[in-house]
């Protein structure tokens, strides 16, 4: 047998401790590229 969530809101669940997909999901952000910075050896 499912369960349901008759939990409506984000703030509900969260404030349960269920666990809540949250993000953008935006495919702009999905193609993000991240290259490591060069930090200086003299600090």
């Amino acid at each position: 047998m499912a369960k349901r969530d008759m939990l409506t809101g984000f703030k509900e669940n969260v404030i349960m401790g269920h666990l809540v997909p949250a993000g953008t999901g935006l495919p702009l952000y999905r193609r993000i590229k991240v290259s490591p910075t060069v930090e200086s050896a003299g600090e």
